[in-house]
């Protein structure tokens, strides 16, 4: 099958190309952004540069609260490990 052959090799390398673009293009770029967020620029105009930049502050919002309090917890209890890295092969069996 010299098809799926190809298909598979194409895929692949679509793949790694697409990691390493991941983890360096994307990250380099959110660093940049964070830079502009720090020095109150603005999103478009990013050569413009914003005076009195008051910050709100943010909220913690709906997840991040639950998230840290109960789902993280849940997931470090040494019970919860063991089922969580013991049911995925055990359910391909």
């Amino acid at each position: 099958m010299p098809a799926v052959r190809s298909f598979a090799l194409y895929a692949a390398l679509a793949v790694f190309l697409d990691f390493l673009l991941q983890m360096s293009a994307f990250v380099a770029l959110l660093s940049l952004d964070a830079r502009r967020q720090d020095s109150s620029r603005c999103d478009v105009l990013c050569c413009v540069s914003v005076k009195n930049a008051t910050r709100k502050k943010k909220s913690d919002g709906f997840l991040l609260p639950l998230m840290r309090d109960y789902y993280a917890p849940f997931l470090l209890h040494s019970t919860t490990r063991i089922i969580v890295v013991w049911t995925p092969p055990t359910s391909v069996i």
